[in-house]
């Protein structure tokens, strides 16, 4: 790959260039690398070994005992198979959402895959855990080679269900000092919102029934919003917050992998929807 490079051709040939290793695209697409907006880059080791399972119970009873003993060299293998296949299938850029980090950055610095990076925070095991995750994030993006612009930092609480309030305040503070964005787990299971509604009754939100709106529908639909709920709007909500309820709406659609969403409203617009 040659930038600012000028070309010079006669009789189809560029006669600038010489010994070139050529790349026959005949019946091929040559297009820019895909992104991977969320991944557990390590977790391919674990492909096809726990399925059938809700999400509580594939996680609490499966993933996490397992979690407990991977080593740095684990981490550091699996994510390298794991850049080996999205290499293969034409991935360039992966937003990651795991741990044991260090591991997973040296294996995006020998694979040279653009990486986003983090180390998840969570509460649910205590303080003193999250204390600990919270070091280790910092001691993670502190010691960043800041010449190497292929790889970039998130902070990244696990989800609403496994951090309480003090923690997503610490994630907030966090990605306030350092400037970067924040990466979550957001409503993965009809469990998890049931969950989520009776752990924090004070905060909850509300899903419109069997409504599903078109990405463009919801868009519209808050756009004419907007300004109701800045100003009827007192309760903090999951992802619409004040001013930026726009903003943030269709950022988080944007990473969404389906075709239709359910629309989600403050629980006192209920019945204005």
């Amino acid at each position: 790959i040659y930038e600012q490079y000028n070309i010079s051709v006669s009789e189809g040939k560029d006669n600038n260039l010489k010994n070139l290793h050529i790349i026959d695209a005949t019946n091929k697409i040559v297009m820019p690398g895909l992104i991977n907006v969320h991944a557990h880059i390590p977790m391919s080791i674990f492909r096809e070994t726990t399925e059938g399972y809700k999400l509580y119970e594939w996680l609490e009873d499966k993933i996490w005992p397992v979690e407990d003993k991977l080593t740095e060299e684990d981490v550091y293998y699996a994510s390298m198979l794991s850049y080996i296949e999205m290499i293969s299938t034409g991935t360039t850029c992966v937003n990651d959402h795991y741990f044991i980090s260090n591991a997973i950055r040296k294996a995006a610095e020998d694979s040279k895959v653009r990486t986003v990076l983090t180390r998840v925070l969570m509460d649910s095991d205590g303080e003193n855990g999250f204390k600990q995750r919270v070091k280790e994030f910092e001691n993670l993006y502190e010691t960043r080679n800041k010449e190497n612009e292929l790889i970039t930092y998130t902070v990244s609480p696990h989800s609403m269900y496994t951090c309480s309030d003090a923690a997503l305040e610490k994630s907030a503070e966090l990605s306030k000092k350092y400037n970067l964005p924040v990466h979550i787990h957001f409503l993965e299971s009809i469990d998890e919102i049931e969950d989520i509604k009776n752990k924090t009754p004070e905060k909850e939100a509300f899903c419109t029934g069997n409504s599903s709106l078109t990405y463009r529908e919801l868009f519209l639909l808050v756009k004419e919003k907007q300004k109701k709920w800045k100003t009827a709007a007192k309760k903090e909500l999951y992802f619409i917050q004040k001013e930026q309820a726009l903003d943030q709406l269709t950022e988080f659609l944007t990473c969404q992998g389906m075709g239709y969403v359910q629309v989600i409203l403050p629980k006192d617009m209920e019945e204005d929807k």
